[in-house]
């Protein structure tokens, strides 16, 4: 074999490469939490969303280094997070009784008890917290004011 048709094997072979490879990512990229998943038959699947106690706004729950936490208790426990809108799930989730917990700082501050995971259902668990939203206040970086500054300002008012 002479370098032209060695240079045409390699070029053939990266074609089949990146083709393979392309097909694999456009696969791969129409998978989304919002699609439906359906368990094996031995198994079910959890998911849900974590409110504050407004009912409304969505908690995330992602830092378990901080104790921030889902926990599902039950045949099959496990620790887990939720996604930038609350939403967590569990799949392959053997049958049985379960409670979801959600931790804030190791702190408990939700709870379902007591629901049941059935072989190839899908069980959606929404968690209203004891807690409230908290008022994040924005300052633009040009706006600095020192700890002295604030204590004049508050003992003059």
């Amino acid at each position: 074999m002479d370098d032209k048709d060695k240079q045409i094997t390699i070029i053939v072979t990266m074609v089949i490469v990146l083709v393979c490879l392309l097909s694999g990512l456009v696969a791969f990229g129409h998978m989304s939490y919002s699609q439906t998943y359906t368990p094996p038959p031995a198994y079910g699947y959890v998911n849900g969303t974590v409110f504050y106690k407004d009912g409304v706004t969505p908690l995330i729950v992602n830092d378990t280094g901080n104790g921030d936490y889902l926990y599902l208790s039950g045949p099959n426990s496990e620790k887990m997070v939720t996604d930038s809108n609350g939403y967590f799930s569990s799949v392959n989730v053997p049958p049985g009784t379960y409670n979801l917990f959600v931790y804030r700082n190791n702190q408990n501050i939700g709870y379902i008890y007591s629901f049941s995971v059935n072989s190839g259902q899908t069980v959606t668990e929404n968690v209203t917290t004891s807690r409230t939203p908290t008022l994040k206040l924005f300052f633009p970086s040009f706006v600095k004011i020192t700890q002295m500054e604030h204590t004049k300002r508050t003992k003059n008012v």
